[in-house]
């Protein structure tokens, strides 16, 4: 029978998986908002989201079941995942000293606060979190799928704000393009990420895992239906990830998983007439359309665009510099990368107030200095050299596969775009995918001792070594 402790801490569990499902989605409370800092109260002032909520609640219930259950220990995973993660969330919390905006700075670190908060609980119990956060995920992607499915055949706005779109009289909405204007971030990458997220699980499930015909089934409607809602959003920074994401996953179900090769090949040959099925759709159909811009799904891919696009970002880097020159060594606080545009009187000030840097590695050695950058750098390498190691293993747990894929969305994600450090939907996705991969790591089951091992060690011995390492 289980403890007193048992019930609080799968509560708490579920509330954080919640808590990352709902990240796109808004209360719109803003408790202190200055309209001359910015277009979007994202980087005007500090909102209070659902997420925040569902996540406070969620830690302090866990901890106290944690409390009640003294044989239960904390996990933290790696010291490479783990001691980059406390390097930001300390320096952000010392930022406040020295930070233009202190506010802000502390409101970033109390956030963060949470969020290595997050991560303790769901590295610690990522069996038990994996079926709420799937479900939860799922439910919030299919809502996104339905809104933007509905926006791109009418047009315009329909009215859903808490889901982040915006309103049909907002002014980034023709400045984006009607069907594109959705998502917190004033553009169509946040919400495309989510859905891309949810897709590349979908696609793992039904991949990797042995079930029923009709659970086999579902999954694949499910991943057919969120990539629809994909190309409906139409980001090319998600879209690419999401490509590169399934793709690596593919590659390494083929080298070392313990599904049958042939069912493999089989599942990704459906998978991939799938998506050649939706390309042609999209190009005579063109589900991507950017109404007011008139610019097409498609036609965003043409290098004429791409280049246009990139050009953006180069300003972006190029603002970021004198920035991360003048704050190299603790940054300039956490939050405060709009404000220090601001106060050094650059060009690109009004822009990147928006949207902050597209890159992620430039965001954080900008406002948290060459510790918080490098941190970040060893965050991104983590599952790298994991993809790496076990690129030829023979074996290793579907699980740890399964949730790497995630990740890999959102680190191609933060290569393009600001999205997984400065929006809530973005930074609560990457810390909860992240600790659901390090916690499928911890619960990797062992696998065979070789019988070269088996000399070393002894005819006596029942050690059991890990999968993967």
């Amino acid at each position: 029978m289980p403890g007193i402790g048992a019930y609080p801490r799968y509560i708490g569990v579920i509330l954080c998986a919640a808590a990352v499902a709902t990240s796109s989605v808004s209360l719109q409370r803003t408790i202190f908002h200055r309209p001359e800092a910015s277009f979007f109260p994202e980087f005007a002032g500090m909102v209070i989201y659902v997420s925040d909520v569902l996540l406070a609640v969620g830690l302090f219930v866990w901890f106290v079941g944690w409390y009640l259950s003294p044989t239960i220990q904390l996990r933290f995973g790696p010291k490479r995942v783990f001691l980059p993660l406390a390097a930001i969330v300390l320096i952000s919390s010392a930022s406040f000293l020295w930070a233009p905006d202190a506010a802000v700075a502390g409101y970033s670190s109390l956030r963060r606060i949470l969020f290595i908060g997050m991560y303790v609980v769901l590295v610690s119990e990522m069996v038990r979190a994996t079926v709420p956060m799937v479900v939860a995920l799922i439910v919030v992607a299919s809502a996104h799928t339905v809104v933007g499915l509905m926006q791109v055949a009418l047009g315009e706005a329909i009215g859903v704000s808490i889901l982040g779109e915006l309103a049909s009289d907002a002014l980034e909405f023709e400045k984006i393009g009607n069907p594109q204007a959705y998502g917190f971030g004033a553009n169509p990458n946040p919400v495309c990420m989510y859905l891309a997220i949810t897709s590349v699980l979908s696609f793992g499930f039904f991949l990797l895992y042995e079930s029923n015909r009709l659970m086999k089934g579902l999954t694949l409607l499910l991943f057919l239906a969120i990539l629809v809602g994909m190309l409906a959003t139409f980001s090319r920074s998600a879209l690419l990830g999401w490509f590169i994401a399934i793709s690596v996953m593919a590659f390494l179900a083929l080298a070392g998983s313990d599904v049958r090769r042939g069912l493999v090949f089989q599942r990704i040959g459906i998978v991939m007439l799938i998506v050649g099925l939706l390309i042609v759709a999209g190009v005579v159909v063109d589900p991507g359309g950017v109404g007011s811009q008139g610019i097409s799904g498609v036609q965003r891919f043409t290098s004429e665009n791409v280049a246009n696009g990139f050009s953006y970002m180069v300003d972006d880097f190029e603002a970021s510099i004198p920035v991360i020159q003048d704050n190299f060594i603790r940054g300039v606080g956490a939050g405060n990368y709009p404000q220090a545009l601001v106060n050094i009187g650059s060009d690109n000030a009004k822009i990147v107030l928006t949207v902050p840097v597209h890159n992620v590695f430039l965001l954080t050695f900008a406002e948290v200095g060459i510790i918080g950058g490098l941190a970040w750098i060893a965050i991104t390498i983590a599952p790298i050299a994991w993809i790496v190691r076990n690129r030829r293993s023979p074996h290793f747990d579907t699980r740890t596969l399964i949730w790497v894929g995630p990740v890999l969305v959102l680190l191609f994600e933060s290569l393009q775009d600001s999205t997984p450090w400065a929006t809530q939907d973005g930074r609560v996705l990457m810390w909860g995918m992240l600790a659901m991969w390090v916690g499928a790591l911890l619960v990797e089951k062992p696998r065979p001792v070789t019988e070269e091992e088996a000399e070393s060690i002894g005819p006596d011995s029942s050690i059991l070594l890990p999968m993967g390492h």
